[in-house]
């Protein structure tokens, strides 16, 4: 199973208005299945981001305990064959007596007020049509935490939280919609008519271009397969031709390992 989840709101989107699969949406897919190693946000950059949450994320517990960080549930209305669908949110508050669910994203950028409406529509419309079909009577808010983070602020700088920073924008009105069960669809065929991802052995033909994702992407990352006896001499032919780079685990009956 690939996870799906709101934050993919604008990939949905672009799955659901074109004819093929964008190829955003099949690198995204193995990022998740592990195929590919995603690679892109500085180290620092992330550690500043986390340390700016955790700040945060103290503060609202101080105004209410019931803020709850990294929240994530299934759901199992939008999940497909190959797909789990999870709804996620940076900081979640649910009011059970008031029946309202307030989410959070959180944003580290100098956008207007206006240009993260825009940007935010679409992860709105989708995390507001997911959460009312687990809470049909309840009034969902979506609501952009921004932090304005210029590249100095985390890198030459003692790291700090500066309220004045920090900015929220709700996002009321929803300007963007797509056919959700469309795009799920869509991403669900091509899983299941890949090889890449096909929860079965895969041929020796394939595993020469596996053994290439593997040592371009996959690099010090263990593959785990299960491979019939035929397939499993097919696989030590792939690892004789790059031993010194690639390292798999494969099981049948007991579990059987090549190392380096």
């Amino acid at each position: 199973m690939i996870e799906i989840t709101t934050n993919d709101a604008e990939i949905l989107a672009l799955a659901a208005n074109s004819i093929d699969l964008p190829e955003i949406a099949k690198e995204m897919i193995a990022v998740r299945s592990g195929v590919i190693v995603e690679e892109g946000v500085i180290p620092r950059k992330k550690q500043f981001e986390a340390f700016i949450n955790d700040e945060r994320y103290s503060r609202l517990q101080e105004k209410d305990q019931r803020w709850q960080r990294d929240f994530r549930i299934e759901c199992r209305e939008l999940c497909r064959t190959h797909i789990k669908f999870n709804i996620i949110s940076d900081y979640a508050l649910i009011d059970d007596v008031l029946e309202t669910i307030s989410f959070v994203i959180t944003d580290f950028s100098n956008l207007s007020e206006k240009a993260i409406k825009q940007t935010y529509a679409t992860w709105a419309f989708l995390i507001k049509t997911a959460a009312n079909i687990i809470w049909k009577k309840y009034t969902i808010d979506c609501f952009v935490l921004q932090y304005d983070s210029d590249f100095y602020a985390y890198e030459d700088r003692q790291w700090m939280y500066e309220p004045e920073r920090s900015s929220c924008v709700q996002i009321k009105k929803i300007s963007s919609t797509f056919p959700i069960g469309n795009s799920l669809d869509a991403l669900d065929k091509y899983i299941a008519s890949s090889n890449r991802y096909a929860a079965k052995p895969i041929p020796y033909e394939d595993l020469s271009l596996e053994a290439k994702h593997l040592v371009d992407d996959l690099k010090n990352i263990d593959l785990h397969v299960r491979l019939s006896k035929d397939a499993l001499s097919r696989m030590e032919r792939i690892y004789e031709y790059d031993k010194r780079r690639i390292r798999s685990y494969l099981k049948e009956d007991e579990e059987l390992s090549i190392k380096k």
